[in-house]
This record gives structure tokens, C-alpha cells and sequence, in this order.
């Protein structure tokens, strides 16, 4: 993790990444169990990164989304370079794009493509 980071994302993100299933954050011990629902979500919810968000407002869907629309008649692709624009996503299973990073997922297959 970037030492840039502030403290709490950073513990956000190592608890999220644990190597240990049962010790992510939200995957308390027993966190399943029939008589604690809700106790992973909560030990997420209540995380000092998330601490401050109004919970109750936005389950109860009193909160608007900060989402900027885009005005009709706007080119929202006008800061892009044509040659990006007219470039193929190549979104699917047999883009076949191999890099360095891909390199330990070689020999995996996933048989569930759904794009």
C-alpha cells in the first residue's frame, strides 16, 4: 500500500486483503450465524473510513447520489484523442492480451465469461 495513503484506508485495505478468508474485515468469526445477522456488514459499516456517512439517511434513500448528469448536447468524449474513441473496447474472453502482470494467472481458466 502506497505510503501516501492516510491511516485508515490503509487498515481498510489490509483487512480487506487479508490472506486469510476468516480474518477479513466483515468476516468475523461466526458472522453468519442465525442469531448475529448483520455483524460482518457492521464491523465494515462501522470502520473509520465509512464512520462518518449517514447510514440511516441513505438506507431509508433520503440522501441524493453525488452524481454530476451530463448536459443533453454535451460531448462527454471531447477531452479523449480520436484514435481512443474509434478503438475497439476488446471486451471479452478472447482478447487473448497477455502482459507481465498476467503472468500468475496463467493456466487459470474460468469457465463463467459473461462478457
Amino acid at each position: 500500500i502506497p505510503e501516501h495513503v492516510p491511516d485508515a484506508p490503509r487498515d481498510m485495505i489490509a483487512r480487506l486483503l487479508a490472506p486469510e478468508p476468516s480474518e477479513r474485515l466483515g468476516c468475523l468469526p461466526d458472522a453468519l450465524r442465525s442469531d448475529r445477522p448483520g455483524e460482518g456488514w457492521r464491523a465494515i459499516r462501522d470502520h473509520p473510513v465509512f464512520r462518518s456517512l449517514p447510514w440511516d439517511a441513505a438506507s431509508q434513500r433520503k440522501r441524493r447520489p453525488p452524481v454530476v448528469n451530463v448536459a443533453p448536447g454535451v460531448d462527454v468524449l471531447e477531452n479523449f484523442e480520436d484514435q481512443f474513441i474509434l478503438e475497439d473496447a476488446g471486451f471479452g474472453c478472447d482478447s487473448g492480451a497477455v502482459t507481465p502482470c498476467d503472468a500468475e494467472l496463467l493456466g487459470f481458466y474460468y469457465d463463467d465469461c459473461v462478457m
